[in-house]
């Protein structure tokens, strides 16, 4: 795992096969106007532009549970492979959100029929 300005990083060798999943953790950041599911969709849309993703057709997926965001989106790198990006966040006690992400092969999110 790898750690620079309380952001977390980690890629597991060999999880799921030799399908590779990244993991981030990024740290408290402020919250915006108090909608948690705006806030980030706009973190993430960034965040996709400054890894050099480029979205796939079809509307990204935006789920709450319970207090919890989920952002889910397909993409596509500048090499043209395709990944699922998902993004978490939710509001800590003290006002700040903390939120994270993982970028996965489209193959490892299937569930096995």
């Amino acid at each position: 795992m790898n750690e620079k300005d309380g952001h977390y990083s980690y890629t597991p060798m060999a999880l799921i096969g030799s399908i590779p999943i990244n993991y981030d953790i990024y740290p408290p950041a402020k919250a915006g106007d108090g909608d948690l599911a705006g806030w980030l969709e706009n973190v993430a849309q960034k965040d996709l532009d400054d890894l050099h993703y480029t979205l796939l057709p079809g509307k990204p997926t935006i789920q709450e549970i319970r207090s919890v965001r989920l952002y889910s989106v397909g993409v596509k790198d500048a090499a043209g492979k395709q990944w699922v990006a998902n993004y978490v966040a939710y509001t800590r006690s003290d006002g700040q959100i903390r939120y994270g992400r993982v970028i996965e092969s489209p193959l490892s999110s299937l569930k096995p029929t």
